[in-house]
């Protein structure tokens, strides 16, 4: 079936004014707003699954942080689902994530990331909205994570200027007992919580009846609407049940429960050629700092006449190059903010035929996907630790590189 906004559909997706929320959004907003000063704000809404609470939680973080009344320059809404976490560590890895896209998690601490985390919150200065969503019974345990959310001065650097910059919203099953100590434990008092009541079945066919009308387009049809809320009502779980019958219809059974996201996997030859020599150049000797490998970027960037590329763009291609197998990024202690970021070589990317993929039979290089300054047989896989040489400014192109000590990289 054609669908004129099939994004509508997700479950990520968030309308600008749920159906029979209004009030319980400005509650909500009220308790963050209300928030003694110096401390950060919070606040818990909780619900039987189907209730909308994670939609709620999620316009209300919206809206909190485009409070027009602040003049931060910086907003945004960093949102993690608990329950497809692993464990504590998880949900910090999570949170980590959103500045970090590549950080794996691995061989940390849980008080490690959210120092690594909260760390580079206080930098940016911005005005953010941290929700903690879909927690129920089977979740991790939260009671590190919102120690460290509210009560950060002892994860940041002395003299750092007080917060908050944030605030804290969880999302949550209000049957889940272990939530409950949690929210306890973090000084949760009954004015920061708030429970949500199921939603009534004609909320329900109002929410099924917008939905598919924002997919497809045009209106559905009433018979579908009528039999979807008689469904929901038999099978319960409200809301949730009533987008899974939705996606049902409209993508088909194997599509109700999975995320949209890109279809095809991404090749080698989607990333500038110029990115893939600084990085084999920058790795030639072992692991390297992401760096090195900008600084390269540049070099290469001016021989071939072109503008470097931009520091979010340059770790946007890194976390492609990563989620095709071609490297791994590691963060390490040390630099700025207490942590480094090293990239190490998972195999070469230039074989003898040239720009090798992932795909690609061994001995069936990419010819002519190699730019003119680097020759591929040396970054062969017969010799993966040559230490290579810049090409001279008064060299032919065309003659390739020449093996020797390992220079410095050129300064940006």
């Amino acid at each position: 079936m054609s669908l004129a906004y099939p994004e509508t559909l997700s479950a990520e997706w968030v309308p600008a004014g749920p159906v029979g929320r209004r009030s319980e959004i400005a509650c909500v907003l009220q308790c963050l707003r209300s928030a003694p000063a110096g401390l950060v704000p919070k606040v818990a809404v909780l619900g039987s699954p189907g209730s909308g609470s994670s939609l709620l939680a999620r316009v209300a973080a919206r809206a909190w942080v485009e409070d027009e009344r602040h003049r931060s320059a910086l907003r945004r809404v960093i949102a993690v689902r608990v329950r497809w976490c692993n464990g504590t560590v998880g949900v910090a890895s999570e949170l980590l994530r959103s500045f970090d896209e590549g950080f794996g998690g691995r061989g940390f601490s849980v008080a490690e990331v959210l120092a690594g985390f909260l760390r580079r919150l206080l930098r940016v200065q911005a005005r953010v909205a941290i929700l903690l969503d879909d927690i129920g019974a089977a979740s991790p345990d939260l009671t590190p994570i919102l120690a460290a959310l509210l009560a950060p001065d002892r994860f940041l650097p002395e003299g750092a200027p007080a917060p908050p910059t944030w605030a804290v919203i969880l999302a949550g099953n209000r049957q889940a007992p272990a939530l409950r100590t949690q929210l306890a434990g973090a000084s949760f008092g009954s004015d920061t919580i708030l429970e949500l009541e199921p939603y009534s079945s004609t909320e329900l066919a109002r929410i099924a009846e917008e939905r598919a009308t924002r997919a497809l387009g045009h209106a559905p049809a009433p018979e579908w609407v009528s039999d979807t809320v008689e469904r929901v009502g038999l099978e319960g779980r409200g809301a949730t049940r009533a987008l899974e019958l939705l996606r049902e219809t409209l993508l088909g059974p194997e599509q109700a429960n999975r995320p949209f996201s890109v279809k095809e996997r991404p090749s080698l030859a989607s990333v500038e050629p110029r990115l893939l020599a600084a990085i084999a150049r920058a790795t030639s000797s072992g692991p390297c700092e992401v760096s090195a490998i900008r600084r390269w970027e540049e070099e290469y960037s001016r021989r071939a006449g072109a503008r470097p590329l931009a520091l979010t763009t340059l770790w946007r291609r890194m976390v492609r190059l990563e989620q095709m197998g071609v490297l791994a990024r590691e963060v390490r202690s040390g630099g700025p903010g207490g942590t480094r970021s090293v990239v190490r070589l998972h195999r070469p990317l230039y074989g003898p035929g040239g720009l090798t993929s992932p795909s690609t039979p061994p001995g069936k290089g990419g010819a002519g996907l190699a730019p003119p300054w680097l020759e591929p047989a040396d970054l062969g896989p017969e010799a993966p630790r040559v230490h290579l040489s810049m090409p001279s400014p008064s060299r032919d192109e065309g003659a390739g590189v020449r093996a020797g000590p390992s220079p410095r990289a050129p300064s940006s």
